[in-house]
């Protein structure tokens, strides 16, 4: 199946991704070549993400997620063998931040996907409090970067941090979120 396609099944599920299918298949483009052993995502929402995530993860794969509510329904993981822990707490509250820490036991992201509140301060947050835990090479990517302001200004001072590796906008389309993905330094 090509990653076009495994966005497409993704995205026919009731619990599907809430992306815009032509820029998450640019993304899971960069993802298929990675070694992804542990995946975060702050922000996963009904956790439909997550589980195209998982698809581009190892057999073994720990996936981590954060989200303030829970509203994650179904499965999260694609393969039985991959260990899924969701937390449930404001991504910003030290609370979180070391429940996080501690369902990582030592381990360094591969992928960290930001999603969560699209106000500057918690998506600047969020990248401080998490691209801690990415290793170096890692990818870290955002979610709406093109059709919000505050994320955008935040992508734009974490560009002078992070090597920038893709923009995927959709073109054509009135209301364009965009993804933004970076190499960790």
């Amino acid at each position: 199946m090509t990653v076009r396609e495994q966005v497409e099944f993704s995205m026919s599920r009731e619990n599907h991704p809430t992306q815009d299918p032509d820029e998450v298949t640019g993304l899971c483009e960069i993802l298929i070549k990675e070694d992804i052993n542990v995946v975060l995502e702050i922000g996963m929402f009904g956790g439909g993400t997550m589980n195209l995530w998982s698809k581009f993860a190892k057999d073994e794969a720990l996936l981590v997620g954060v989200d303030i509510e829970d509203r994650v329904k179904g499965r999260k993981t694609n393969k039985p063998t991959q260990k899924f822990i969701s937390i449930i707490g404001d991504s910003t509250s030290q609370d979180t931040i070391d429940k996080v820490s501690q369902a990582l036991n030592g381990n360094y992201v591969d992928y960290l996907f930001i999603d969560g509140n699209h106000v500057y301060d918690f998506v600047k947050a969020d990248y401080m409090n998490y691209s801690k835990f990415v290793k170096t090479g890692g990818v870290i990517a955002f979610h709406d970067t093109y059709g919000n302001d505050h994320v955008k200004k935040a992508i734009r001072e974490i560009a002078l941090l992070e090597e920038k590796i893709a923009e995927f906008a959709t073109s054509g389309k009135a209301y364009k979120m965009g993804i933004t993905a970076f190499r960790r330094k």
